[in-house]
């Protein structure tokens, strides 16, 4: 492995996500979870499946037992009634087009959270996640058991470890998100197969490896530094991105009096998104 090309500050950056301490996730909240990683996709940002979540979840239509006993076509015209309604309501226009994309595939994100909920209810998931998850196997075993379950459509390998890190749990894994790719083509060079999930999950345990020397972080703390970084750096107006490395995003950081926790939370709430695209573009622009 090219451990040279591993970014300057990078271990820097694992410890302080490694200073985090999440809160125990238990009962209804382990579903909640799983919706939220459910959303993940179709270019939508952290702030727009937390919007999509407190809008939906003001109305009770993402509770377990409201998504059960309702049929699709139920579901489904309940979520698209209230999102068009709130349509009128929102300020930015990103963010309506945002809504209107995500009523276009409701049909399939309709799939998606029914067939889950059923496997959730089968499973008796909240009662038993401990027993499915109390060891690296059985971890394993359960999220392939996801992957493979028919019934929770759109939710494979990535999606169920987001979840699972969610809850605190799988902390070893590292899945292969967006975010995840864009750091492993900086180490590694552009990869063109984007799909080959297995070449990033194999690539990305390199660069956990060799940073264990420096920094004994897990696969959680490494996918979490890794999203804060590409988050913000995805922010950075064009003709500045090569510059803002990991070394000027610590200071970054450090300039705003931010935590890793703090960030996430700006990067989960639309408008202090926004604030956040204004201050980076201050930044690398001084």
């Amino acid at each position: 492995m090219a451990e040279q090309n591993i970014p300057e500050g990078f271990d820097s950056l694992l410890k302080l996500a490694m200073k985090e301490k999440p809160e125990p996730v238990k009962g209804a909240a382990i579903w909640d979870k799983f919706v939220a990683a459910a959303l993940v996709g179709g270019g939508k940002s952290e702030a727009d499946i937390q919007l999509l979540v407190k809008i939906l979840g003001k109305a009770n239509l993402l509770r377990l037992e409201n998504v059960s006993k309702m049929n699709g076509p139920e579901w489904s015209d309940a979520v698209e009634k209230i999102l068009r309604n709130e349509l009128d309501r929102l300020r930015f226009g990103e963010d309506k087009t945002m809504i209107n994309n995500f009523l276009k595939e409701l049909f399939r994100i309709t799939a998606s959270i029914k067939g889950s909920a059923r496997f959730f209810e089968r499973k008796s998931v909240i009662k038993n996640i401990d027993e499915y998850t109390n060891d690296r196997k059985k971890t394993e075993e359960f999220i392939q058991e996801i992957c493979d379950d028919e019934d929770v459509s759109n939710v494979k390998h990535t999606k169920a470890v987001l979840w699972l890190h969610s809850i605190n749990r799988a902390e070893d894994q590292i899945p292969a998100t967006r975010h995840v790719k864009s750091f492993v083509n900086i180490v590694y060079g552009y990869y063109s197969f984007y799909d080959d999930n297995k070449y990033f999950i194999e690539k990305a345990n390199e660069i956990l490896q060799a940073m264990q020397k420096k920094a004994k972080a897990n696969g959680k703390h490494f996918t979490r530094a890794i999203f804060l970084y590409i988050s913000v750096k995805s922010m950075v107006p064009r003709g500045f991105g090569k510059e803002f490395t990991v070394k000027k995003f610590l200071e970054f950081m450090k300039k705003e009096k931010l935590t890793t926790e703090a960030l996430a939370k700006e990067l989960a709430v639309l408008d202090k998104r926004w604030k956040l695209i204004a201050e980076v573009d201050k930044f690398v622009r001084k």
